[in-house]
């Protein structure tokens, strides 16, 4: 960077006359200052984790990992902004800015440098305003459903006398994202490798890790008022009792160990207000998972700045341009690890692309703007503009009827009823229920499932004099998968639906002459993928689910969906 000082003196000389130029040097590192990628949860199970940076076993549904969501602005972009702010001032020689860094230095008047300080400060107050997000896992067993979105009261009903099992706090800016985690990791031996050679054979036992506890990726994004979305990404799991080992049969090998993991993964999005949380239920029988409610609370603790000071506005919009959760990802089934769901790549109802979002503010108010000399621009999840106070009034007006148009909560409620075949009355008529929010046109993944490894089989390897048994391990996920996106269509919402229950009972070892064991597996699917029409609060009844023995008797399920709003 070349010497600046010399440049602006001359620059001033004329005009400062007795008194010297003003200089400050004001830092971006609130706007512009790079920001660590989140730690994705782990994806799909935890018998097994992913190596960091690999694709499997991880996805990024919030499309953080590549900074798309973050309003993280380049310096050159504040520069011209504030350049463009102050245009009158630097043609009249009065001011003169210069970026050098992480930093904006401003040189001249010192009204016109006082003003260019105070511009950063409103932008900052706005941009940057900084939240707390608090992630916790609650216990859910015999308690009623929480609401899916709480206000700060309600939140706090919903805690008082309720056991925490755990909770991870930070706080962070909007639109930056956030990693939220309590793990253990535990290492096993999964499976045996054998090699045989003439006359010899020599078993390799294969680790791996199985975790506990969860992670989250959660990203907060502004909206007009004290309210913001919340857009999640989750992982929970708690390992259920002792860990099981079973003989391999092959002579001087270790036991393969058979963890049983209740495991939940998902991701979701809501509209909360400041103090609010929304809340994912994942219980059930215990066949199927866990008994948990994960929260999600942002808190912020400085009010917000008003959008608008000296004939500027700055007005968040990243509710309605992020990428979050707008595509359709390819997600493993559960029970089929081979199986997966196509993945489409295309924008849904609810996102608007910030360039097509500048157009439409601007041709809305574009005679209020040229005659005023004013501008509008849409960046970084903000939309900046400068004119007259009633035209910035209509525009925010716009952006506002916009957003409780498009950003609206939809609470998505997924049963699994059991009824015994015998017609008696069952004392826990449940199966499954899995609720949670989502915003329209947004994707809402979410899985509770039962997962263990078994012995899938044996392969038979012979050499001269030797010969060996080596064993296979393969994962076996039992519970309910559940994808859905929904759009208003007049009075009801258009439901694009992908659900899959699993049920599988806990498989047994099976000696297999001479020596080796297996674990054969009896696994039932129901699967249910459509599109249709639904009503507020109309249960969409999805048919029959899986059939099961509770205590001797036989059970039959019955599946139905239902979406509030």
């Amino acid at each position: 960077m070349k010497p600046i000082a010399l440049p602006f003196c001359l620059l001033f000389a004329g005009v400062a006359l007795a008194q010297a130029p003003t200089s400050k040097l004001l830092s971006l590192q609130q706007l512009c200052g790079a920001r660590p990628l989140p730690r994705l949860p782990q994806w799909s199970t935890l018998l097994d984790a992913a190596t960091p940076g690999s694709e499997d076993g991880n996805a990024d549904l919030l499309s953080v990992a590549d900074g798309g969501n973050q309003a993280r602005f380049e310096v050159g972009t504040v520069h011209d902004l504030l350049t463009e702010l102050n245009l009158q001032a630097i043609d009249d020689n009065k001011l003169h800015l210069e970026a050098t860094g992480l930093a904006l230095h401003a040189v001249g008047d010192a009204a016109a440098v006082a003003r260019v300080e105070a511009q950063l400060r409103f932008a900052s107050e706005v941009i940057a305003r900084p939240v707390e997000i608090e992630f916790a896992a609650w216990d859910a067993t015999d308690r009623e459903t929480p609401p899916a979105v709480m206000n700060a009261a309600d939140f706090q009903r919903f805690a008082t006398n309720r056991m925490q099992l755990w909770r991870s706090n930070t706080a962070t800016s909007v639109g930056a994202p956030a990693t939220l985690g309590r793990e253990r990791w535990t290492r096993y031996v999964k499976a045996v490798n054998v090699e045989v050679a003439q006359k010899q054979s020599i078993s390799n036992p294969v680790m791996a890790t199985f975790g506990e506890g969860g992670r989250a990726v959660v990203l907060p994004l502004p909206l007009l008022g004290d309210e913001f979305v919340l857009q999640a990404q989750f992982l929970t799991g708690q390992r259920r009792g002792v860990v099981r080992s079973v003989a391999c049969g092959v002579p001087g090998a270790p036991d393969i160990e058979l963890p049983t993991l209740e495991t939940g993964y998902g991701a979701c999005s809501a509209r909360v207000a400041n103090g609010g949380a929304m809340a994912i239920t994942l219980r059930g029988n215990a066949a199927g998972g866990g008994q948990v409610v994960l929260t999600f609370r942002v808190t912020a603790k400085q009010p917000p700045a008003g959008n608008v000071q000296d004939g500027v506005a700055v007005l968040p919009c990243a509710a309605l341009t992020a990428d979050g959760l707008r595509q359709r990802h390819a997600v493993p089934s559960p029970c089929r690890s081979d199986a997966a769901r196509d993945a489409l790549d295309e924008d849904q109802y609810g996102r608007i692309d910030g360039q097509q979002l500048q157009v439409l503010l601007a041709a809305n108010h574009l005679e209020q703007l040229e005659t005023n000399g004013g501008f509008l621009r849409v960046g970084g999840g903000f939309v900046f503009a400068k004119c007259d106070a009633p035209t910035l009034a209509r525009i925010e007006n716009t952006l506002r009827a916009l957003q409780d148009e498009v950003v609206r909560n939809v609470t998505i409620s997924q049963l699994g009823t059991l009824t015994a075949a015998d017609g008696k009355a069952d004392a826990s008529p449940l199966l499954h229920e899995l609720a949670m929010p989502s915003l329209l046109g947004r994707e809402a993944i979410v899985a509770r499932l039962l997962e263990m490894p078994f012995l899938r089989s044996i392969e038979c390897e012979i050499a001269q004099e030797a010969s060996t048994l080596s064993p296979f391990v393969d994962t076996l996920q039992t519970g309910t998968w559940l994808r859905l996106r929904a759009a208003p269509d007049g009075e009801t919402m258009q439901l694009d639906l992908d659900l899959q229950c699993a049920h599988a009972p806990l498989p047994t070892s099976r000696p297999v002459m001479p020596g080796g064991i297996v674990m054969p597996t009896e696994v039932q699917t129901a699967t249910v993928i459509g599109n249709t029409r639904v009503g507020n609060g109309q249960a969409l009844d999805q048919g029959d689910g899986p059939t099961l023995t509770i205590d001797g008797r036989t059970c039959r399920s019955t599946l139905t969906t239902t979406l509030r709003w």
